[in-house]
């Protein structure tokens, strides 16, 4: 199945000039500056400009934007919206025309895994500088899942994004006890460090408690997903398509890299 069976895909907003800040022009363009590495939109960095020429498609609730060129072609999802926005030229506008098909969260998530991106990079034109034509994303394979367990592969999602976060705060942790161990430990200050210590180590076996939570959930929401009939044809099919195996099996075995370190901080 291709986008262009759920959605409609049209071009950012066609600027004539450079785009520049113009307080009080009355409307924002999302640049690709405005994307943070998670992929949500940095509203204090978006530009407040005038739009001239062509009346403006302004985005609306549940639009997602694709990078149209570079070496990335990510996919982020505009919610919410407070003010008459716009995208930048060199971003397709996917606007969802089946929302009793299909979420729109879903189909970010689809343009972001793995086959639609092996499409794009496959089919992205140029030597140095890369870009999409609006006719490839049209064309970016998708495959279809009834609400539900669109609902459920997105609380999947979630809770894998949830235990990143988790793991990178554990990393940290992990990094200024190390820190400590070598500049305090033996110090003359070392009692009155030691409180701090002690204090950063229990926040890091809560962060690992959590990790260790949401590792069990995912596993679970894993499982009930993949038990279900609707998936099982298309989630072998994306599987294939990627040549590794299914999340879920290596999950069960994943063990954060983070519990080597458990030694150290034995009391």
């Amino acid at each position: 199945m291709q986008l262009s069976h759920f959605a409609e895909v049209t071009t950012g907003h066609g600027f004539r000039r450079r785009i520049t800040a113009q307080p009080g022009g009355g409307c924002y363009v999302i640049q690709m500056k405005d994307v943070t590495p998670a992929l949500t939109i940095d509203w204090h960095s978006v530009t407040e400009t005038a739009v001239q020429g062509r009346r403006p498609n302004y985005l609306i609730k549940g639009d997602i934007l694709v990078a149209g060129r570079g070496n990335h072609n990510y996919a982020v999802l505009i919610e919410p919206i407070e003010r008459p926005l716009v995208a930048a030229p060199y971003f397709f506008v996917v606007r969802n025309h089946r929302p009793d098909m299909v979420l729109p969260a879903y189909i970010a998530w689809l343009l972001n895994a793995g086959p639609a991106q092996a499409w794009f990079k496959q089919s992205a034109l140029g030597a140095k500088s890369k870009h999409l034509r609006i006719n490839t994303v049209k064309q970016a394979p998708v495959f279809s899942l009834p609400l539900h367990d669109q609902h459920r592969l997105l609380a999947i999602d979630s809770n894998l994004f949830a235990l990143q976060q988790h793991y990178q705060h554990l990393m940290a942790l992990d990094n200024t006890l190390r820190k400590h161990l070598a500049t305090q430990l033996f110090s003359a200050r070392y009692f009155t460090r030691l409180h701090s210590f002690l204090a950063l180590r229990t926040q890091r076996d809560r962060y690992f408690a959590e990790l260790e939570s949401l590792i069990t959930d995912s596993q679970l929401l894993l499982d009930e997903l993949a038990a279900t009939d609707s998936v099982r044809e298309s989630t072998a099919a994306y599987h294939q398509d990627i040549h590794r195996p299914p999340f879920s099996s290596r999950l069960s075995h994943y063990k954060p890299p983070v519990t080597r370190m458990s030694s150290l901080f034995v009391s």
